[in-house]
């Protein structure tokens, strides 16, 4: 078992803890409509939507059909998204710090912020329930689950924030990847964490150098890679790259510190 060491300084502590003047800016929110979501059957490689009604008023959503493999299946779900609800993302300021660190003070985005929403959170939530409950529909156990999670969000295509948006970094709010059917390291990295917090289990975010993941709490006796941060053991989730399970680090990580975002 290789464990890699978070990098609890002041620095960290800055960073995650104090966290600094985070920006916001009140935006209204609309009339609160979930997503409509239904898992399907796949034959011949390709869902089967017989039996699928769309939402009333079609034009009013976003429909969407994800796609992903696991334990040699192919797997899929339908999700009709508000339109209101994707736009009201879109409006939303993306938060952002100054941080103190031991080289001067420097800008960040307040990446943990992106995952905590609570009105996001209520829409993560019946996503994230249609997962759990096609997990236990096959006797899995907790840890099954969250790889089958993993392996959805894995196969969302990775975009380039630069070709997507015009900007350098952008990151994206949860329903705000599932809409543009993808996204970089920290917008998957957001959305798996938040759905593994919608489904009860303990997550943070994980950044090491020009990167991002995402720590599962686990046991501190389960194998793997990943990080002890605050008394605790967090396995390692690699969300932007096909096959990896969790507590599986790529190579180029490997033994690198990390700083933590805690999640609340």
């Amino acid at each position: 078992m290789r464990a890699v060491t978070a990098a609890v300084t002041s620095l960290l502590i800055a960073a995650v803890v104090f966290a600094g003047a985070v920006t916001t800016m009140a935006v209204a929110r609309p009339e609160w409509l979930p997503p409509e979501v239904r898992d399907l059957v796949v034959r011949d490689r390709a869902p089967d939507l017989t039996g699928y009604q769309p939402p009333q008023n079609p034009e009013d959503y976003h429909h969407r059909v994800f796609e992903w493999t696991y334990a040699g299946k192919q797997w899929a779900i339908v999700v009709d998204i508000p339109k209101a609800s994707y736009d009201y993302f879109q409006q939303l300021p993306r938060p952002e710090r100054i941080t103190q660190g031991p080289d001067g003070r420097y800008w960040e985005y307040a990446y943990e912020k992106f995952v905590t929403r609570e009105e996001d959170d209520q829409s993560v939530e019946v996503i994230a329930s249609t997962l759990l409950e096609m997990g236990r529909r096959e006797g899995w156990t907790d840890d099954r689950i969250l790889s089958f999670t993993l392996a959805f969000v894995q196969g969302l295509p990775y975009t380039s924030d630069s070709v997507t948006t015009g900007y350098n970094e952008y990151p994206r709010y949860p329903l705000e990847t599932l809409v543009d059917n993808g996204g970089d390291c920290e917008d998957t990295s957001i959305l798996y964490a938040s759905l593994v917090i919608a489904m009860g289990y303990g997550a943070v975010l994980v950044s090491p150098p020009a990167h991002m993941a995402v720590g599962v709490l686990a046991k501190d006796d389960v194998p793997g890679d990943g990080y002890h941060y605050g008394g605790r053991w967090y396995l390692y989730a690699e969300t932007t790259g096909d096959g990896f399970g969790i507590g599986e680090i790529p190579k180029e990580y490997a033994g690198l510190s990390a700083q933590v975002y805690e999640l609340v």
